[in-house]
């Protein structure tokens, strides 16, 4: 069988597998051929590559070290971990004895090293980042060891580039499920190998490494091991079911050390720990020295109608190739900081399904009329990490949950939380707050408030795994310990069935806004039309176990809309939607006169819920003209009888009693006496 390998490497590939078999191999107590992989250097990077591949530099690896021909199976792994089984088969994969083991942390990879190392008395570890990237290139120069393309036989699945953008179009199942994330054989050995012997160096799994992940040095290194801290941990090789271009020699990916799912796993070194230079530690990009520590002196509510025109909050960095690339900005979230700032985080990326996306964001500080330019706040290497929700907590604290994928798309997250004490200069490593063995959709939205038992209660979209499954709705997380631990509200519902009066485990529609009644019950409008075309209000008089519904005044939004609820420091609860061209809505102008209008709206509720007495439109009137709404919206026409045609909103209100209202580019500023000199409709 070796030498049909060895013919058909040579015919395909030009490589000989001759080296790999006459070197220093042996095979350790699991069955793991272990090869030795010699002492060398090489380029690392690609200069036409991803922003983190550059800059190209040499790096040498001074001592030979041994690496595993395979990545670690099912049975090797579960000589460690005997109950490691029941991950078995989960979304159809990794099922038998030899295929890849999965559903491994960072942690969980390097306690079977240390494991292994006690059972036979020599040092196992992972690899570090170069280590990988030269022993998968056996001094290629190519996009992968088998030149500029990948040949169909390394494939699992992997999707044609834009493919992902056609599904999202496509109505057919059928197809998207054929082109989406499916069931394949992660058995190890089955493609051919590298002229150093290593199998699935592309694709199959993701693999970890070593170090922690950071950007490349300027200069060359010698064994080289990344920062000494960071915040994700470094994978390599690409996996199943993802584009080809995430399989490049190149490539760099990374996930949180605690992170495990069906596409990573790890293959092992026997060998010391390298000796070579650290390079600088990686703080979390969301913090900010500059931030002033100096308590705001906030001003007395005004007791007269204000409002601001709307102003640009996203404030691009053109200067910057690789973020200026990431010209799509969405999904924002809001609240205010102790020292009198105004803090928003968004995601950039090309496609919102895409891997690419990263969280940035953004300050008014306190005293300036415009935003700081945008600038990364959290960084997780080719993953999705659509949605976050950002909240005060009153006690000097922020709260942000983000939402981390597996891979492309928002199906198949887990939840995280960071915390700042020092108004964001500083914040803590996420932590993930959502149960991995339970994996679905998790997408922290907009609305977020502490309850009047001191509760924190963040919104957040839930969907069952898959391209088939409709988004299920949404409903809330939970912290009663200040974010310490959370309850799962979301978790294992499924899509209710809507209707006027009926009930169901789960808030109708998505992208709730969600706010406390003074009975605490809780009250939603989501993204949706199902009761007559009109959004659904969903109550809750359990903290979410159960909703009922019935129909709110308002008309549903649909895509790129997002709506808002907030309970204002004065008492009634304020809410932001959007009306259609067809669902006019009827407002009356400080003259008493009532006409039609579309676009961006405010309501006022003074009685939980119940009506809605005042309307008012959210614009500038018709000196605004032209305006540039950014993200889903486009440039949109302005003036008295048209606001904003869609966005995603998100609210706060500063002590001082003003109201701040983002969509997905524009910052709006009014307070309650401006909302009110408008008569009841």
């Amino acid at each position: 069988m070796t030498k049909i390998i060895q013919s058909i490497c040579i015919i395909l590939f030009g490589i000989s597998l001759t080296n790999a078999r006459e070197n220093n191999s042996f095979i350790n107590s699991l069955d793991m051929t272990m090869v030795e992989i010699p002492a060398g250097h090489f380029m690392r990077g690609q200069a036409d590559g991803e922003w983190d591949e550059q800059p190209v530099h040499e790096v040498k690896i001074s001592q030979p070290f041994h690496l595993s021909t395979t990545e670690v199976t099912n049975a090797q792994y579960e000589e460690f971990d005997p109950g490691h089984r029941r991950y078995r088969g989960i979304r159809g994969v990794s099922k038998a004895d030899d295929e890849a083991v999965v559903h491994v942390s960072w942690y969980d990879a390097m306690r079977f090293c240390k494991w292994l190392s006690q059972k036979e008395g020599k040092p196992y570890r992972l690899p570090t980042e170069a280590e990988w990237e030269y022993a998968c290139r056996t001094e290629t120069e190519t996009l992968f060891h088998t030149g500029q393309t990948l040949p169909q036989p390394f494939h699992r699945n992997q999707p044609v580039e834009g493919d992902w953008d056609k599904v999202r179009r496509k109505k057919d199942e059928d197809l998207r499920e054929k082109k989406g994330k499916i069931p394949v054989d992660l058995t190890v050995a089955s493609m051919l190998p590298n002229a150093f012997g290593l199998y699935e160096m592309h694709g199959n799994v993701e693999e970890w490494c070593l170090d922690w992940y950071g950007p490349y040095p300027e200069s060359g290194r010698i064994d080289p091991r990344g920062p000494r801290d960071g915040i994700t941990k470094v994978t390599r090789g690409g996996s199943h079911n993802t584009y080809v271009r995430h399989l490049r020699s190149a490539n760099r990916l990374g996930a949180l050390p605690a992170d495990r799912h069906w596409l990573i796993g790890f293959r092992i070194v026997q060998a010391e720990y390298p000796q070579g230079q650290w390079e600088n530690p990686v703080q979390l990009e969301a913090g900010d020295p500059t931030v002033s520590q100096k308590k705001a002196s906030w001003a007395e509510p005004a007791d007269e109608p204000v409002f601001i025109a709307p102003e640009p909050f996203v404030i691009r960095d053109l200067d910057t190739p690789w973020l200026a690339a990431l010209d799509h900005h969405h999904h924002p979230t809001l609240t205010w900081c102790e020292n009198g700032d105004l803090l928003a985080l968004w995601y950039n990326t090309r496609s919102e399904i895409g891997r690419e996306m990263i969280i940035v964001g953004s300050r008014l500080r306190a005293g300036n009329e415009t935003w700081d330019q945008l600038r990364p706040f959290l960084i997780i290497p080719d993953r999705n990490t659509t949605g976050s929700n950002l909240l005060n907590d009153g006690k000097g604290n922020l709260i942000w949950l983000n939402a981390i994928s597996e891979s492309s798309h928002h199906r198949d997250q887990c939840m995280v939380m960071l915390k700042s004490l020092d108004q964001g200069r500083t914040w803590s490593k996420p932590r993930i707050i959502s149960n991995l063995d339970k994996r679905r959709k998790y997408t922290p939205e907009q609305s977020s408030f502490v309850s009047h038992q001191g509760h924190l209660i963040f919104s957040v979209d839930t969907a069952p795994i898959g391209f088939k499954a409709n988004e299920c709705g949404s409903g809330v997380f939970i912290s009663k310990d200040g974010g310490e631990t959370w309850i799962d509200r979301v978790g294992g519902k499924g899509e209710p069935t809507v209707k006027e009066k009926g009930q169901g485990g789960l808030i109708a529609g998505f992208h709730p806004a969600i706010v406390e009644l003074t009975d605490g019950s809780l009250m939603a409008m989501a993204r949706t039309k199902d009761i007559d075309g009109h959004m659904t209000k969903s109550t809750s008089h359990d903290m979410g176990k159960t909703w009922h519904y019935t129909a709110s005044p308002f008309p549903g939004v649909g895509g790129g809309q997002r709506p808002v609820l907030l309970r204002l420091q004065e008492g009634p609860i304020f809410f932001a939607s959007f009306a259609d061209k067809g669902n006019d809505l009827v407002f009356t102008d400080p003259t008493g006169k009532k006409h039609k209008g579309t676009g961006l709206f405010a309501a006022l509720s003074f009685d939980e819920g119940a009506t809605w007495k005042h309307l008012r439109l959210l614009t500038a009137g018709k000196e605004a003209g032209q305006v540039d709404g950014g993200g889903n919206t486009g440039t949109f026409v302005m003036d008295d009888t048209h606001a904003e045609p869609k966005g995603y909103l998100a609210v706060c209100q500063t002590p001082d009693s003003m109201i701040h209202l983002i969509s997905s580019r524009l910052h709006y500023r009014f307070n309650l006496p401006w909302l009110k000199t408008l008569k009841k409709n």
